[in-house]
């Protein structure tokens, strides 16, 4: 039977079943807002881009004999002032960040055991129109491959390692995301990671010494240093940062093949060209990314 987790909490939980019909199913697309500018000296004017605007899920539920106690626990559940993830059954492979905007209520009845049975619809607003995907590899038996650009692990290209100076990653969404970098180690020069396919840039100026890691955050702009965990001595590391930050393109599901992106780390020579690095030295590197789908 169809139904939906918000907040950790599965409907059926509180004998709440979710019965989702073909509108349900298909569009389910946030709406689009066009970004363009008419001009006058010049035919037609100029696009900016295409923007998804804040997403609604209408959510036709029923329930059948609860309690007055069960009834009060469905209330608080879907209270206006609670926020959470939403994720459905039949798409187990992502969650929406969600709050609840409205519930409609539909038919109610009383019965004589004086429990309640019936209908009600529960609406959620997503400022974040986004779907996050809850892995980025691994086939199973939910059959995620056929939705999105999820692929099986062994396929994946290989994650970057202290003498990596390139590596590739898979972004397996729809949209582009930022790459969260950590890095520790020591460089004579400024280095940068460069990503080949749509060029964009992340400059350090230099590595912290005294072992400490560096965190870019690539989603976010959040900047850390810390000892050995980011709950460890976490405090702003921004002096480190020059420039940028890595954004990941989307796999290319149109032709039907895996776009991976190329990412190069370079230094910074006395002539102020980027070549291969010669005198960085790495005791830490990994990446990570949250991958995200209309």
């Amino acid at each position: 039977m169809d139904g939906f987790t918000y907040n950790g909490i599965h409907c059926s939980t509180y004998g709440v079943y979710y019965i989702p019909d073909a509108e349900d199913r298909w569009f389910d697309d946030p709406e689009y807002d066009v970004a363009k500018k008419d001009v006058t000296w010049r035919n037609g004017g100029y696009f900016y881009g295409t923007y998804a605007k804040i997403r609604t899920f209408q959510l036709r539920c029923y329930f059948e004999e609860i309690s007055t106690e069960t009834r009060e626990k469905i209330r608080r559940w879907l209270g206006r002032n609670t926020s959470g993830t939403l994720k459905f059954d039949d798409k187990q492979f992502v969650y929406y960040n969600v709050r609840p905007s409205a519930i409609v209520p539909g038919k109610i009845y009383l019965d004589t055991n004086e429990s309640y049975s019936g209908t009600f619809t529960i609406k959620f607003m997503a400022e974040d129109p986004f779907g996050y995907l809850t892995r980025k590899s691994g086939i199973t038996s939910d059959h995620a491959e056929d939705y999105c650009g999820i692929i099986a692990t062994a396929s994946m290209p290989a994650a970057p390692t202290t003498s990596s100076r390139n590596f590739d990653v898979y972004n397996p969404g729809t949209e582009v995301c930022g790459l969260s970098i950590k890095i520790a180690g020591s460089c004579s020069n400024p280095i940068r990671f460069f990503n080949e396919r749509n060029k964009t840039r992340c400059v350090i100026s230099s590595l912290p010494s005294n072992s400490l890691y560096l965190d870019i955050n690539g989603d976010t702009g959040n900047i850390l240093t810390y000892i050995s965990t980011p709950s460890v001595g976490a405090e702003g590391g921004f002096a480190y940062h020059d420039q940028g930050f890595i954004r990941l393109e989307p796999d290319n599901v149109v032709n039907n093949t895996m776009s991976v992106n190329h990412i190069v780390i370079q230094e910074k020579n006395s002539l102020g060209n980027w070549v291969t690095p010669s005198s960085l030295t790495l005791t830490h590197l990994s990446i990570d990314y949250n991958p995200r789908l209309l």
